[in-house]
């Protein structure tokens, strides 16, 4: 994941202005859903009590008569429960960049992914992967179920870290957003207990060993 996330900043340099490449690094600090991530704003940015909050998910759907796809962000998230993050030295540290370079390429956006050209004024649910897989491309990483399947791969990286380095499975499950018996199935690898929010940190710094250059 270091090779990927060293790899995005390269991308970042490239295209400041274009929001998936943040979008991705993002997805890689924080791990949620790609649903999760458009419909982010500022507003769900509480600096007070260093925390995100998950409230929305961008989704597709068919229209019944003509078939056409069509996006809607719905107010709940998957599992229908609003959930917070925390705002980690390394996260508060990506949203300091972000903020800088929308105030640029993006001044009039309430967004943290902005894509001024849709419908909505932010990205598409497609995008993050879009980045994911050139990525992966650039550094010779097969894309397959037995090796790294998707974006969503991260998820159960770093729930496996978190409940690793003692977060209880409860904890970890209103953290990324699965309920226990999901986390049981797929992520646990050791006994938990109780979470903090340093321990999501250290977390991070495993996974990701310094900041960007």
């Amino acid at each position: 994941m270091l090779t990927l996330y060293d790899t995005v900043h390269n991308y970042q340099k490239e295209d400041p202005g274009n929001a998936k490449y943040w979008a991705y690094e993002f997805n890689l600090l924080v791990a949620c859903r790609r649903g999760e991530i458009p419909p982010l704003s500022w507003n769900d940015v509480d600096l007070i009590r260093n925390q995100i909050s998950f409230s929305h998910q961008l989704v597709e759907h068919r229209d019944n008569q003509t078939g056409e796809r069509l996006l809607e962000i719905k107010d709940t998230p998957k599992n229908r429960k609003e959930r917070f993050f925390p705002i980690t030295p390394m996260l508060a540290d990506f949203l300091d960049r972000l903020r800088e370079n929308n105030a640029v390429y993006h001044p009039d956006s309430p967004y943290l992914f902005p894509r001024e050209d849709t419908p909505y004024g932010i990205i598409s649910l497609g995008e993050v992967y879009q980045v994911h897989r050139r990525a992966c491309k650039n550094n010779n990483i097969e894309l397959s179920k037995e090796f790294v399947r998707g974006t969503h791969a991260f998820r159960r990286v770093h729930e496996t870290s978190a409940i690793d380095n003692g977060i209880s499975r409860d904890q970890v499950g209103r953290i990324y957003g699965n309920i226990p018996k999901t986390i049981l199935k797929h992520y646990e690898l050791s006994a938990a207990s109780a979470a903090t929010a340093p321990v999501v940190d250290q977390v991070q710094r495993q996974l990701f060993a310094h900041s960007p250059s």
